[in-house]
């Protein structure tokens, strides 16, 4: 550094956020190099819907996977943080998409979002494929990255064996995100109150499908009046022309809106 003041960091700088303190191996604490990038690997996810939501787990599929040679190895799959391998050996499928030969080994589950495989041995020209349960998040990481890290050779610490390594940017989850409410004024009964909903959607509404805003017990009172034409902000996309708008009050005895949406997607 020629004593130039650097900035820098007390600690190792973490590759996983959730990775167990009993994980003191150099590949557990910190990112590495790889020796080349490598061919893609597709990853597909059966559902991106949450968990929380369909008390299921989804499929997560990584094919194609081939090489020209035979390749002794190691293998590391890191999910975005929220994503949780299943532990069940049962849960892990050694063939996908017409296969013909069988993945070579079962994998460990380390950290909850990790699959390792401590040694492969992979034959060249074969064409390998696999699939692995995980129980999906209720929302994308917001403090990492949305991508899922497929380390070939990640246990050495010899360049040329550390084959390569690729990211791969996961889907957004079938979730409302960024949700925002506005009202022009706090004042009780007062009559033209005007309140602004946002909020961020993933999934394309279809006929009879919609978006219901629902109150709490903290908002019983409220009245609302669903407009002849209903208003997009200007940032919004615009809605569709036949959306219809539906007030009423819930069983519980909060307000309730429901958007339906009529023959124009949205």
């Amino acid at each position: 550094s020629n004593a130039y003041v650097l900035e820098g960091s007390q600690e190792t700088m973490r590759f996983n956020k959730f990775n167990d303190p009993a994980l003191t191996a150099f590949y557990d604490l910190s990112w590495g190099m790889y020796n080349d990038v490598g061919a893609d690997i597709p990853v597909q996810l059966l559902s991106t819907r949450p968990t929380s939501l369909t008390n299921d787990k989804t499929e997560v599929i990584f094919f194609p996977i081939s090489f020209q040679v035979d390749l002794e190895t190691s293998l590391r799959i890191s999910a975005p943080p929220g994503f949780k391998w299943d532990v069940d050996q049962n849960a892990f499928f050694r063939r996908t998409n017409g296969t013909l030969e069988d993945w070579p080994r079962l994998p460990t589950i380390l950290n909850q979002n990790q699959m390792v495989f401590n040694a492969l041995s992979l034959k060249g020209n074969t064409q390998y494929g696999f699939r692995a349960l995980c129980d999906v998040p209720d929302f994308n990481p917001v403090n990492s990255a949305n991508s899922f890290f497929i380390e070939f050779g990640y246990k050495s610490n010899v360049i040329q064996q550390r084959r390569f390594a690729n990211v791969v940017e996961a889907p957004s989850i079938a979730a409302l995100t960024n949700a925002e409410v506005y009202s022009s004024t706090n004042l009780v009964n007062y009559a033209d109150n005007r309140i602004e909903f946002a909020v961020q959607t993933v999934t394309t509404l279809t006929a009879n499908t919609g978006i219901v805003v629902k109150g709490s017990d903290l908002t019983t009172g409220f009245t609302f009046t669903c407009p002849d034409t209903l208003v997009a902000l200007p940032e919004s996309a615009p809605f569709p022309t036949d959306l219809i708008c539906v007030y009423q009050v819930a069983s519980d005895g909060a307000p309730q809106i429901t958007l339906k949406v009529n023959n124009i997607n949205m």
